[in-house]
């Protein structure tokens, strides 16, 4: 059973590069509900431009690292800037002596069994969230899919241990890189393999109004795809016991 700190963390869009900071922090705020429901010893590190008006902004759980830096406007403008927020979550978490650390994106949503199954494994290697749920919030389509990490960044655990603790090197490389569909082939490289967490983890939401995760999928790509999604995976029921695993918000 560990005694690591388990910390979420994750990149949030800038005000002024959002389509509607309301509806940005209103996400957020859906996500910071499924985390802070968690057991044990748990932090929220939340990597952003501006401090949202978060409902949970009084939890001493719940972090803000402030990152200075220019609006993006181009996509590799996003993706520097997303980059630069993970390497400061990286930078925080060595400098605290590391544990473990969930990568997410900041409008997901994730099951409160969670950090139970990490404590009582404790596998000082990290886990994948082999399957989860695909929630398109616009058509109201959940399904299950045992390969989500090609689908949603929510979907790696990475231990940091004495020896992992220098940014931009090794775990935390992969940390800051931030290519989910890559954690497991990245991690199995360096002899750590990733275990599977036995039960859905997490559930990605799509089509809600604004991409505050800053890993845009390609809309083309998406299109595309969809209807084979659509084939392959049978719609699910939400019914109340997934609701309460996730904190699904009463409106969806």
């Amino acid at each position: 059973m560990t005694e690591d700190t388990i910390y979420f963390c994750m990149p949030l869009i800038g005000r002024l590069a959002a389509n509607n900071w309301d509806h940005v922090v209103e996400l957020l705020d859906q996500t910071l509900q499924s985390v802070l429901t968690q057991e044990g010893n748990i932090r929220v590190l939340v990597a952003c431009n501006d401090v949202p008006a978060s409902r949970f902004i009084d939890d001493p759980r719940l972090e803000f690292l402030r990152v200075q830096g220019a609006v993006p406007q181009t996509w590799g403008e996003k993706i520097r800037d997303k980059t630069i927020k993970l390497r400061r979550i990286a930078d925080e978490v060595c400098r605290r002596g590391g544990g473990y650390v969930v990568m997410m994106d900041a409008d997901d949503l994730v099951s409160n069994r969670l950090t139970r199954h990490i404590t009582l494994t404790d596998n000082k290697i990290g886990y994948l969230f082999q399957a989860g749920y695909l929630f398109n919030v616009a058509g109201q389509n959940f399904c299950l899919t045992n390969d989500f990490p090609s689908h949603c960044g929510t979907c790696g655990v990475f231990y940091l241990g004495e020896n992992d603790l220098t940014p931009g090197v090794g775990v935390c490389a992969i940390i800051e890189n931030g290519k989910h569909t890559e954690y497991a082939k990245h991690s199995a490289a360096m002899g750590r393999r990733l275990e599977a967490v036995p039960f859905p983890a997490a559930i990605y939401l799509r089509h809600h109004g604004d991409n505050v995760s800053l890993a845009r999928k390609s809309i083309l790509r998406f299109r595309k795809t969809r209807n084979l999604v659509r084939r392959l995976l049978s719609r699910i029921y939400i019914n109340d016991e997934i609701r309460a695993e996730f904190s699904i918000p009463p409106h969806y």
